[in-house]
């Protein structure tokens, strides 16, 4: 395990994934050396990176409809492993993770990952709003403790297995196949412009260049839009707002506290 460079490899709008994914490759890294850090959320310069058998990868998504989100998958596609251990985990909003952690785990075998562990976290839903939260505030401290835990028992997974291939393959949660989204009609948040200040953070911020300026206002375009919800939770002068009905279900329906799921 000591000469494993590890590489914390995430997609994270609202911060939450990365939350997770520092939180178990940190307690993993027992050296004075950052984690190298891989954030996926943007679009990056290079070509994707190839992974050896002395790197170790914790790669964390965020799940959309019970499926890993569709902009991870197009960006993790960059990324190749060759018997590179990783740790697979996907991070929802209380609701329920569907089958995204079996499908990331696929999603990395296919590319020449072997999972080592997996795990299901929460992070605050990104329909959550002040008035009506779900999941406020998650990954919160106790959520980042079992991230640690997770990443010292891998640790100790790795230090006593000599070689990779003879561990079992691991087994998650999911079904096959996966669970199929119903699109719904194309939305995206509006801009109050009596609030708005056009300081253009949402326009720099917004992950798939979804905002942009438009006759001198900000615009949101529905057909790029992801709804992640960045540019909302973001806005410094709340001038950013997403309406729909979910907010209040996902308050209403899962407001009780889940807990992080884990696979090792």
């Amino acid at each position: 395990m000591e000469n494993k460079k590890i590489t914390a490899l995430y997609y994270s709008p609202t911060h939450t994934s990365a939350k997770v994914c520092y939180g178990v490759a940190s307690a993993i890294n027992s050296r004075e050396f950052a984690v190298n850090d891989c954030e996926i959320t943007y679009e990056r310069e290079d070509d994707g990176l190839i992974f050896g058998s002395d790197d170790l990868v914790v790669v964390s998504v965020p799940v959309y409809c019970s499926r890993v989100a569709p902009v991870a998958v197009e960006r993790l596609s960059k990324y190749r492993g060759n018997n590179t251990p990783v740790i697979a985990l996907v991070v929802y909003g209380n609701r329920d993770y569907g089958d995204a952690l079996l499908e990331l785990c696929d999603i990395l075998k296919e590319s020449g990952f072997i999972p080592i562990a997996a795990a299901a976290f929460i992070g605050e839903h990104s329909y959550s709003r002040a008035e009506m939260p779900t999941a406020e505030g998650r990954p919160d401290m106790a959520d980042i403790e079992d991230a640690s835990l997770l990443g010292a028992k891998c640790r100790e997974k790795l230090d006593s297995c000599e070689n990779l291939a003879d561990m079992p393959e691991l087994k998650v949660k999911g079904n096959m196949p996966y669970f199929v989204v119903n699109h719904s009609a194309p939305t995206a948040p509006a801009v109050d412009d009596a609030l708005c200040v056009q300081c253009g953070l949402c326009v720099d911020n917004c992950p798939v260049e979804a905002i942009s300026y438009r006759d001198g206002s900000i615009f949101c375009s529905t057909d790029l839009c992801t709804k992640c919800c960045r540019c909302v939770k973001e806005c410094p002068e709340n001038a950013m707002l997403y309406v729909t009905p979910y907010t209040e279900i996902l308050h209403t329906k899962f407001a009780l506290r889940r807990e992080p799921e884990i696979f090792i």
